[in-house]
């Protein structure tokens, strides 16, 4: 009688640990999933800030003429808004990508957004002034 009683506490104290490993598991994979997260995020700004700066200084030198950064840029002129498709890479693309900076101008100033697409998640903005 006494060796069933042993065996009986020794599966439940095997249990018990089973669980609590069982539960620091699921808590060490959801800080898992949010540092990856959170990597994603982070690499997509780093480029972002680099892409957006570039066109800044861009439209600066320039002097706000969209059509010329569309053609140093590889993007896309509509009158006072220019879009630069990036790939997954932040290479420049012809089709659609998977980021796109977006290039508003008026009256000398010009508002370049960077997006993740698709959702037009915006990921950064900056605004610069053209002065001759």
């Amino acid at each position: 009688m006494r060796g069933g009683a042993k065996t009986s506490l020794f599966l439940i104290e095997l249990l018990a640990a089973l669980l609590l490993f069982s539960f620091c598991a699921a808590i060490s994979l959801q800080y898992f999933l949010a540092s990856n997260r959170n990597t994603t995020a982070g690499r997509d700004l780093s480029h972002a800030v680099l892409v957006v700066s570039s066109a800044a200084e861009l439209y600066k030198a320039t002097f706000g003429d969209t059509d010329e950064i569309a053609k140093r840029l590889g993007g896309k002129s509509d009158g006072g808004a220019l879009s630069v498709n990036y790939d997954s890479d932040w290479n420049v693309t012809d089709g659609e990508g998977a980021y796109k900076i977006v290039i508003t101008s008026e009256n000398q100033t010009g508002v370049i957004t960077a997006y993740k697409t698709p959702g037009e998640e915006q990921i950064y903005t900056l605004q610069v002034k053209a002065v001759r």
